[in-house]
């Protein structure tokens, strides 16, 4: 059994590219996925150059309802068949259609909509692959009679990377097939040929690197200068783009789109800003837009959703949550250092937040400090694949060592105040700066460690669970699982692990409008208006059963899979322990509860630096305070202290008893029953010693019957 064919051909793409014989390969791409406008003027082009060839002139002939992947049966009828990504490569992922595959007479043709430059295969033995490559070597490789590969007469259309570039070119002087670019045939066993097509590489090559660096380059310039660079439904609230008599978008300079303030904004900010500061939850806010969004004051800005509203999102509280705080920070930029208390005091005191917090944290402030001082904090990721970037003096930021990309951090010029009718400036949209402090400061109090990984206890040991991200499944009604009459009914599994280290999963079930979400599927927290999770508990399991009849059934599905014939080698194989060791338990726990100690050892240094400050302050109060929160933590640290003791002991007490011999293993000689044994000198006679095997104590213990 390989997931691969004799020709090093992924088995799903090689069942999609066919059996034929073909001896001419087309293919053309445009980077785009799902561009149906892109891909056409792409197919015209090639069939302009290569129209002479009968079986191209068949292919011209196709509806363009053939090649819209949402209509596979138009394509089917065609003979067209759609790849997907996870079909090039086993560490592929999506299923999305990103290529349709025909072949007609000697021709196979391949139109393409995917970027040539960037790693869509992400491998962890080795280098990160491109899609395109990996299906053209593929072709290449699928189809020995190949003899020549065309396309349109731009270089690019077949790689923009150099090392691919490479790998194709000498997969194709290897099998002696003839690159042929606008009709011009390059057939590189002739020396010269090769020559003009290296210079080809090198201006392919060349051009991706110089035009992601000047694209890059003039964004990076539009966001220094004040340019908004944004779809108006992406901006911030309070602005939206400058526009002419005839409602199109003004472009300015360096600047391209200029945001303009809506004075009509101002009374909205100024009012959720002082409701945000004064503590008033999140979905009353949304609330108050819903209010504003019925009198026309604001409009919901979600660039994915064009018909979203506020009042869609009334009647769930997470969505609310979600709908209001998108109003005041990025939702998807929480930072990786949460700032401390001392620092949140130095900036509601007034100190620049670029003194005081790092990039990451001004990044996810950066709306409030829009409104507060008019500078939008910005970050543009790179497209530029290196280390030690610089465009425009500003150097790029980099996550981590294996980052080849990175980041841009930007600092805008001002953008305009709105105006009242007498064309006066509104600083702030009349927020007062301490206002503006407070939101800034409440956002970044909520803000909590970021999320541990899951499956398994995953943040405390290296050890994953074995099963994890279980799919939900919908049940239609009358079918058998269907809870309601009315409308389907979604299951789902959610696994944990107990404190204990027991693992369980629980079977959940709820309609299935319940699961939709304003954007994407919503989480098993929600059940319905009013409905909780014990009502919606089907059963609970254990996961170390289930994984144990799932690998009866893998094991029994590869042995009818086996062949008898063939001999397997052996390599190696594990022991197979007597009894299961019971410190790996006490070790665990020991584990977890270290785990849980060690934050309640920073939180205690926070409290006394804390106090100390507010003695210096003079707060003696607030300094007693912090002082009996140390108290507090110090004795939940003194209970996992003594827990974690008493565990290392049953551990010590444990090996110190196994450490010469176990019982459970003794040599014991079984005399057979009925036997006699003569006392030297005498005719007595000594009764048959008799033993009870420890498997049997255990059962009898267990008050299970067992015959002796």
């Amino acid at each position: 059994m390989t997931l691969y064919t004799a020709r090093k051909v992924y088995n799903p793409l090689a069942t999609k590219l066919g059996a034929g014989r073909p001896i001419s390969g087309h293919l053309i791409r445009y980077s785009l996925v799902g561009d149906a406008g892109g891909s056409a003027g792409q197919r015209d082009s090639h069939f302009s150059i290569y129209g002479g060839d009968p079986d191209i002139a068949a292919i011209s002939q196709f509806p363009d309802a053939a090649w819209d992947p949402a209509q596979p049966d138009v394509g089917a009828t065609h003979g067209i068949t759609w790849i997907t990504m996870a079909d090039l490569h086993h560490d592929a992922t999506g299923h999305e259609p990103i290529a349709a595959v025909v072949c007609v007479g000697d021709v196979v043709f391949l139109n393409i909509t995917l970027s040539s430059t960037i790693k869509h295969i992400v491998r962890l033995d080795g280098e990160d692959l491109n899609g395109v490559t990996v299906l053209v070597m593929s072709l290449l490789n699928h189809f020995p009679t190949l003899r020549e590969v065309c396309w349109a007469d731009d270089v690019t259309r077949a790689g923009r990377d150099r090392a691919d570039w490479s790998t194709i070119t000498n997969k194709c002087k290897i099998r002696d097939v003839t690159m042929v670019f606008g009709g011009q045939r390059y057939d590189q066993s002739i020396p010269g040929d090769e020559l003009a097509l290296g210079a080809l590489g090198l201006v392919g090559g060349s051009d991706d690197p110089n035009r992601r660096r000047r694209m890059t380059g003039k964004r990076l310039m539009k966001y220094k200068a004040g340019g908004a660079a944004l779809a108006e439904r992406q901006m911030p609230y309070g602005w939206c783009h400058k526009k002419d008599k005839h409602g199109r978008s003004v472009e300015e300079g360096n600047r391209g789109l200029v945001p303009e303030a809506q004075p009509e904004m101002a009374p909205v900010i100024a009012s959720l800003y002082q409701a945000h500061a004064d503590g008033e939850t999140y979905q009353d806010i949304t609330a108050r837009l819903a209010a504003y969004e019925v009198e026309g004051l604001v409009v919901r800005r979600d660039h994915t959703d064009l018909d979203n509203t506020f009042a869609r999102a009334l009647d769930d509280d997470n969505a609310s949550y979600g709908a209001a705080k998108s109003f005041f920070c990025r939702s998807d930029s929480n930072p990786r250092v949460i700032p401390t208390d001392l620092d949140i005091a130095r900036y509601l005191e007034g100190e620049d937040p670029a003194e005081v917090f790092d990039a990451d944290v001004r990044f996810f402030i950066a709306k409030v400090e829009l409104i507060r001082t008019g500078r939008y904090f910005r970050r543009l990721n790179n497209d530029i694949r290196g280390r030690n970037i610089v465009l425009d003096g500003i150097p790029a930021t980099y996550r981590d060592d294996l980052d080849e990309y990175g980041y841009f951090d930007v600092l805008s010029a001002p953008w305009e105040w709105p105006t009242d009718e007498e064309g006066n400036e509104i600083p702030r949209f009349g927020v007062p700066d301490r206002v503006c402090r407070q939101v800034a400061a409440r956002l970044l109090r909520e803000l909590r460690a970021p999320k541990a990984p899951t499956g398994g206890q995953a943040h405390h040991t290296p050890t994953r669970r074995a099963l994890q991200c279980f799919p939900n499944w919908v049940v239609s009604p009358g079918h058998f699982g269907s809870k309601y009459d009315d409308e389907p009914t979604q299951w789902g599994v959610q696994a944990r692990v107990n404190t204990s280290g027991r693992a369980n999963a629980i079977l959940l079930f709820r309609r299935e409008s319940a699961a939709a979400g304003s954007r994407t599927g919503r989480g098993w927290s929600y059940f319905g208006v009013g409905e909780s999770r014990p009502d919606h508990t089907a059963a609970t399991f254990s996961l170390i059963e289930l994984e144990a009849s799932v690998a009866s059934r893998l094991d029994h599905g590869v042995r009818s899979l086996l062949d008898p014939t063939t001999i397997a080698q052996l390599t190696e194989a594990q022991r197979r322990s007597d009894d299961a060791d019971p410190t790996t338990t006490w070790r665990h726990q020991i584990a977890l509860k270290t785990a849980a100690r060690t934050p309640l050892e920073d939180e205690i240094k926070g409290h006394r630096t804390m106090a100390a400050i507010s003695a210096a302050a003079g707060d003696e109060d607030e300094a007693k305070a912090y002082a009996a929160q140390v108290t507090e933590v110090k004795t939940k640290v003194a209970a996992y202290d003594a827990e974690i003791e008493r565990l290392k002991a049953k551990i010590r007490k444990h090996e110190s008893g196994s450490a010469t011999v176990r019982h459970d293993h003794r040599r014991l000689r079984r005399c057979p029953p009925r036997s006699r044994t003569r006392v030297r000198g005498t005719k007595q006679r000594r009764k048959p010693l008799q033993v009870r095997h420890p498997v049997r104590r255990d059962l009898h213990r267990m008050a299970l019957p067992c015959r002796r």
